[in-house]
């Protein structure tokens, strides 16, 4: 109970905390204006990473180590976990969401293999304690626990959410009322999942139950694993078989731990092999890897080194089986002792993945500038290749663009870096407007940032210069874009092409930027609004037909179409960059 009660309080102050950081991580992730320094985000992102992990390794040790080793290993886990959020901000890669997808399992499988290896440790110095088992026990029950408790929460909301609708309430009042709701729904996930933890670690009973039904289960998975594979095509192939060989893994421990019959023990050796295969077949896949929109695919993404790094790993696994089988057989005993190697090797690929040195997002952006200087990378066709460097791999890429900015070898030389000047611009331009708090530039450094192209030498209207940010949430996302890019930042100036009323008709202003361009009309209220976009305005050489005007009129390539009594535009897009 009294264990319970702490568990219980450790998930309250971790609520608390994350509570606390939430607007400043929230800001982070783009789900409001940012209003946060990049000197701010090296010190919030590590402080949430740590206060995620930290207090469930304690909660997951409490009663299996000794006072004294819980606090180091808590001050290892907040050290290594704040260091992996270090690395994200160093890399300044806070909105590629597939990094952070595959940064969260790697550094829950650092933290689960290295408690369980420290717990039996700590129980082998007793009398009686054997290493192995206790160390076999201690992981399943860790990675039961984390299940349960996953599970629980998701159904506590789930039960929650429902009673308000049958209610007939759109949310509870309770949280309604409250003035800060984020301090309510923190306190009480991690509560919840602080329940979940002690439920499962009070009852080992449960753990070798459920070990047993795995068995079985582990088969059924490893059939269903089989189905995205087959409708997703050879792109999910390599992930596909290492999950396979993960399961199989699992599944050769689980048999040889539980003490099954000959029968099954004898299956044990064609698992092996059937390891060894599916670590052979996974290297030979990953080309055909593919985890983005084929648009910016390319060799060698963050994608390619992280599954590099688990193919090792399965390899380790499997080499170790194999030379185990053919030595002296498998057993518990000398699986013991691969699995032990295996769990080290693990957490160092792991922890070096976390790291500036062998960042995947470093090692990525390296082999492409390698592919590029090998001549892998062709100038009229490689819009997915400059666009994966400036927005795909973080600083790492823009860093390289700088440098391609000033290439000067070559026929190619001037387009390359033209390019690549493009590619950092974007990238750079993006970055700095997600960083500017959301908040429009003054008037007077809007007319600063826009270069203004007049027959008659006439300048931007001031009620022009005054849109405020409710066009920003009435307007497309085209619009918005366009205004993030000359209104928000002072990187790139646009251009705007002031029409009188005989070059279009009316009053209006064609505002374009590196990547759009839109035209502004008022309307009969005096009002400016978007109206209509110039398409593939990002190709080149149509920045400079523009700032002469839209040009004469043109009839369009394909009609117009109708359907129930609306009208709709058919138009091409131009794949140049």
């Amino acid at each position: 109970m009294r264990i319970g009660i702490i568990r219980i309080g450790i998930g309250l102050l971790q609520g608390i905390a994350l509570a606390a950081l939430w607007p400043a991580y929230q800001a982070l992730g783009g789900m409001r204006p940012p209003s946060i320094t990049w000197e701010a985000f090296r010190v919030v992102v590590p402080l949430v990473f740590a206060l995620l992990f930290a207090p469930v390794a304690v909660s997951l040790a409490l009663g299996r180590l000794r006072w004294p080793l819980l606090a180091v290993w808590a001050g290892a886990v907040a050290f290594i976990s704040a260091g992996a959020g270090l690395n994200i901000a160093y890399g300044e890669k806070e909105y590629l969401a597939l990094e952070s997808l595959l940064t969260w399992p790697a550094l829950l499988v650092v933290v689960l293999a290295g408690q369980s290896l420290l717990v039996a440790w700590d129980t082998a110095r007793t009398p009686g304690g054997a290493f192995y088992p206790t160390c076999f026990d201690a992981t399943w029950r860790h990675v039961l626990a984390l299940t349960f408790a996953t599970g629980l929460v998701w159904v506590f909301w789930l039960v929650l959410g429902l009673a308000d609708e049958l209610a007939g309430n759109k949310g509870s009042h309770l949280v309604s009322l409250l003035p800060d709701e984020h301090y309510f729904y923190a306190c009480v996930t991690t509560v919840v999942f602080a329940v979940g933890l002690h439920v499962v670690d009070t009852y080992e009973e449960l753990t070798r139950k459920v070990r047993g039904l795995l068995l079985g289960a582990l088969s059924v998975l490893a059939l269903i694993l089989l189905v995205p594979v087959w409708q997703e095509g050879a792109r999910l192939l390599t992930p596909a078989l290492l999950m396979l060989a993960v399961l199989l893994i699992m599944l050769i421990n689980l048999v040889y731990r539980e003490g099954a019959d000959r029968r099954l023990r004898s299956a044990g050796f064609v698992a092996v092999l059937l390891l060894a295969a599916l670590a052979l077949a996974a290297g030979f896949t990953l080309p055909l890897l593919r985890l983005r929109h084929p648009s910016v695919h390319q060799p060698w993404m963050i994608e390619h080194v992280y599954a590099v790094a688990i193919t090792g790993i399965v390899a380790v696994y499997a080499v170790g089986y194999l030379f185990a089988v053919r030595r002296c057989g498998l057993h518990a005993k000398v699986l013991g002792r691969v699995n032990i190697g295996g769990a080290f090797v693990t957490m160092a690929v792991l922890l070096a993945l976390n790291t500036p040195v062998f960042d995947p997002a470093r090692i990525s952006a390296g082999l492409q500038v390698a592919r590029f200087h090998l001549g892998r990378v062709q100038p009229d066709q490689s819009d997915g290749w400059y666009r994966y460097m400036g927005q795909g791999v973080g600083r790492y890429g823009r860093d390289e663009l700088q440098l391609l900015a000033r290439y000067s070898f070559g026929p190619d030389a001037g387009e390359i870096a033209q390019r690549a000047q493009w590619a950092w611009t974007d990238a750079t331009r993006d970055r700095l407007a997600r960083n500017a708090a959301g908040v429009l530039l003054p008037p007077e450094r809007r007319a600063h940032n826009i270069t203004v192209v007049s027959a008659d030498g006439a300048a931007l209207p001031g009620d022009f210069l005054q849109l405020q940010l409710q066009l920003r949430d009435q307007a497309s996302w085209y619009v918005r874009g366009l205004l993030r890019d000359c209104f928000t930042t002072e990187l790139d100036a646009c251009l705007a092409v002031v029409l009188n009323h005989e070059q279009h008709g009316r009053q209006g202003i064609l505002l374009i930027s590196r990547r759009f361009a839109t035209l502004f009309m008022q309307d009969d209220a005096g009002i400016w609004y978007g109206g209509e976009n110039v398409m593939d305005s990002q190709c080149p050489g149509v920045r400079t037909i523009l700032a002469g005007g839209p040009g004469q009129p043109a009839p369009p390539l394909f009609p117009d179409a109708a359907a129930a009594g609306v009208r709709l535009r058919l138009w091409r897009a131009e794949d140049c960059r």
